[in-house]
């Protein structure tokens, strides 16, 4: 069932502006406040996946600090948690959250999504309750790999130890639909490490979702005819009630007609909003 999904990731009593940071391919993010206010505004939207995949992989540790080496082993276990916001622009929106068992063997440090074609997006991390703790870093490889780092002695960041959870990191994208791909977590010592310990772990692949390629909103304006037909369905008694990449494929659809042809008005309007809501519903059927 979708929802709508603002208020609860935002600290009511904060006026804060912190917008949002630029990561292009090959950048990385450094120490990045919390994005909240101004910012979190173009973030509103409907939630239109929430899942939670459990973890559970081996790690290890090894103790240089005797006369010889001594390497124990044990579970890395948890959750993580990933939302699909379809915006209010009509784009999709992408978070994750990482919580660590209090029985597990390690804490985590790496939070890895892969699939994605290199692009530049808005990065940022939401609050979720006071206790979360916040990315040290998050980096974009040339192949557009992604990387959310914890810790690496980047205050007040640290690893996601036992009994801990990660506040919601997200990606602000233009993709007007998504697709499923995958994650991987990492544990690791901060960088830097302990001369007399290592440790380290990685997990098999984990079912996520990203933004889609090759399929982009040319206007992010709430008034673009993208985010016309996300609020009508979103209005609409029946097609509220699509899949949520049913509705992706119905506003891609409507973002490619106007990119290309001007389908429902010239580029910053007026536009017919008549036409985007017929449009919408001719829509549904080739979507299924």
């Amino acid at each position: 069932m979708t929802k709508s999904w603002f208020v609860s990731l935002v600290l009511a009593a904060s006026c804060t502006t912190t917008l949002a940071e630029v990561l292009s391919p090959g950048g990385i993010v450094v120490g990045q406040e919390e994005t909240r206010a101004g910012a979190a505004r173009a973030l509103r939207g409907t939630v239109v996946e929430d899942t939670t995949a459990a973890f559970r992989y081996t790690g290890f540790l090894t103790d240089y600090s005797g006369t010889a080496p001594i390497t124990v082993s044990g579970q890395v276990v948890g959750t993580v948690r990933t939302r699909v916001v379809l915006a209010d622009d009509g784009t999709y929106d992408f978070y994750w959250q990482v919580s660590v068992d209090p029985n597990s063997f390690l804490p985590v440090a790496l939070l890895q999504i892969g699939g994605l074609l290199p692009t530049t997006y808005d990065v940022g991390w939401r609050r979720n309750g006071k206790d979360g703790i916040p990315p040290a870093t998050v980096t974009q490889k040339d192949n557009g790999d992604l990387i959310w780092a914890f810790g690496q002695y980047v205050p007040p960041s640290s690893l996601i130890y036992p009994g801990a959870e990660s506040h919601f990191v997200f990606l602000d994208t233009d993709a007007t639909a998504f697709k499923p791909t995958q994650l991987t977590l990492v544990s690791e010592e901060d960088s830097g490490g302990h001369t007399q310990t290592e440790w380290g772990g990685m997990s098999s692949a984990l079912d996520t979702f990203g933004p889609a390629p090759g399929v982009s909103n040319a206007s992010r304006s709430k008034g673009a005819p993208a985010a016309i037909a996300g609020r009508f369905m979103r209005g609409d008694a029946i097609l509220q009630n699509l899949p949520g990449p049913v509705r992706g494929c119905i506003i891609g659809q409507i973002a490619e007609q106007q990119s290309r042809y001007g389908a429902y008005g010239p580029h910053g309007g007026p536009y017919d909003s008549a036409a985007i809501q017929a449009a919408t519903r001719s829509f549904v059927a080739g979507c299924q």
